[in-house]
């Protein structure tokens, strides 16, 4: 078959999650094998004890996580509503090459 299909059978849908400090954000779902998001995500950045002093940020240590995930819709056999179940599947921190770990 052609390429761009995931595991699953179907197209992906890939999205990013980025944590850090506790705050989780994410992309918007993009689609196909080679996603370009041009999305820019913002966390906030909060020094031990609110200390902004050189010395204090220079101290600091924090990881940031960053985890791509494909998205998918399983098809229910639940009759009535037509939904699904919306499911993720991830390549991160639980073992996958896709994530990235920055110490700062």
């Amino acid at each position: 078959g052609g390429g761009g299909g995931s595991s699953y059978g179907g197209e992906l849908s890939p999205f990013v999650e980025v944590t850090f400090q506790g705050t989780t954000v994410r992309t918007r779902v993009a689609s196909g094998s080679s996603p370009s998001w041009q999305e820019s995500l913002v966390l906030p950045f909060r020094p031990a004890g609110n200390d902004f002093s050189p010395a204090a940020l220079q101290a600091s240590s924090d990881v940031v996580n960053i985890v791509l995930f494909d998205e998918h819709i399983e098809e229910g056999d639940s009759g009535g509503g037509g939904g699904g179940r919306r499911s993720t599947t991830g390549s991160g921190s639980s073992g996958g090459e896709m994530v990235t770990t920055r110490h700062y």
